[in-house]
């Protein structure tokens, strides 16, 4: 009898999830090789930091995880980084994007990416790009889930493993990322330059929400596609240069 309503209550579990809306946080950490920028030149209250301590301060910058909320249907999802209440940014790990609320409808195919600033606000909408996901078997647990390992090469050159529960049958993820067999739980994405960088995604915390009224399309600013995004934000720099000859400081 006892296993019999562990099994029910299981499968209980599973339908749930196939007819909530989920919210996923996520730890999100910029990781690299750090002897390969000992080289910079950091200056902390006025001491400029010698070979060891500069290794050990980017060591140190790696270990901090930055929080993000994913809020997901089968239908749509936003991604938006934990603090947004406080005028925080979801800004992509991909370059020419935005810095907001970031929508993907994953029935119709497409995102909206808002851009706050940069002379004035955008909303990038667009198709999502679509990921050739190759499946394998192996397979971790992740939050009490058993999820399973996919790999990808998007842009061309860059590598990206993810792990996905099959359990929770959302296709979406962290950042751009989607179109998996279940939703996913951990990310790594690997640049391949010179100082080794990936970004990795870690969910450290996954709810059922009673309705989906936090997923919302981004409202604020002109709605444009990417390649006109790409251009605007070309001639804002321009601008930027033309008053500023001296060079325009992006931090």
């Amino acid at each position: 009898m006892k296993l019999k309503l562990n099994i029910l209550l299981f499968t209980l579990s599973i339908l749930s999830f196939a007819q909530e809306t989920v919210e996923v946080e996520y730890d999100r950490y910029r990781l690299f090789d750090a002897e390969k920028v000992k080289n910079q030149k950091v200056t902390i209250n006025d001491v400029d930091l010698n070979e060891q301590q500069l290794i050990k301060y980017f060591q140190d910058e790696m270990a901090k995880a930055k929080p993000y909320l994913l809020v997901t249907d089968k239908r749509a999802s936003i991604y938006i980084e934990k603090p947004i209440l406080n005028g925080a940014s979801s800004m992509s790990i991909f370059d020419d994007t935005g810095n907001g609320v970031y929508y993907k409808d994953l029935v119709s195919n497409y995102y909206m990416h808002e851009s706050v600033g940069f002379g004035y606000d955008q909303i990038i909408k667009d198709s999502i790009q679509k990921i050739d996901w190759q499946l394998t078997r192996e397979k971790k647990t992740i939050l009490g889930f058993e999820v399973r390992k996919a790999t990808a090469v998007v842009n061309g050159d860059r590598n990206v493993i993810a792990w996905y529960a099959t359990k929770i049958p959302f296709s979406s993820g962290p950042d751009i990322f989607v179109g998996l067999p279940g939703l996913i739980l951990e990310l790594e994405y690997y640049f391949n330059n010179e100082i080794n960088l990936r970004v990795k995604y870690l969910a450290v915390n996954i709810k059922e929400l009673k309705n989906n009224k936090q997923i919302k399309k981004p409202s604020k600013g002109e709605i444009v596609n990417l390649e006109t995004y790409k251009s605007n934000m070309k001639k804002y720099w321009e601008r930027m240069e033309e008053m500023n000859p001296e060079g325009v400081d992006t931090n």
